[in-house]
């Protein structure tokens, strides 16, 4: 009897998987995945996934998230979250979507292409200033030597005794 547990023990550690499918066969199973989750009903659901995104956008609307159009497609599914019980299970938190980031994207290049025309009037400002400065300093450079020749004038001619 003890013979045959240990031999018994060595042929379970010797599986590669638990098995966990009553009297089934793991190609039994796999059967039935692919008969009840067949691949025309993926396709199915792909395709609808695809229609929805494709529909044209009404003016002054979002287009739909991926998340969105996996909701209305998929549906969403009640179960048990943890810390939170049954019901439904709340969104995941995902990054942002495809279109999201596009739009964002865009809207971005838009900010900068208008930050860029902000910088090219201040820096045709900042030129337009400059020759006013310089041509400021030039009066006064010309205002101050005139200034001196008018002083030199009223004093008159220097005396060489």
């Amino acid at each position: 009897m003890q013979e045959q547990s240990r031999t018994n023990k060595a042929a379970r550690q010797k599986q590669r998987y638990n098995h966990s499918s009553g009297s089934k066969s793991f190609l039994q199973r796999q059967y039935e995945l692919a008969e009840r989750r067949g691949q025309q009903v993926a396709e199915d659901a792909h395709n609808q996934m695809l229609e929805l995104q494709s529909q044209p956008i009404p003016e002054g609307s979002q287009p739909l998230s991926e998340d969105e159009i996996c909701d209305q497609v998929l549906g969403r599914r009640p179960g048990y979250s943890k810390g939170l019980g049954w019901g439904p299970k709340p969104k995941a938190r995902r990054t942002a979507s495809a279109s999201s980031s596009s739009t964002s994207c865009s809207q971005s290049t838009q900010k900068e292409i208008e930050l860029q025309a902000k910088l090219h009037e201040a820096l045709e400002r900042i030129e337009v200033q400059d020759r006013n400065h310089q041509a400021l300093a030039s009066q006064v450079e010309a205002m101050k030597n005139m200034i001196e020749d008018l002083t030199r004038a009223q004093q008159g001619p220097p005396h060489d005794p």
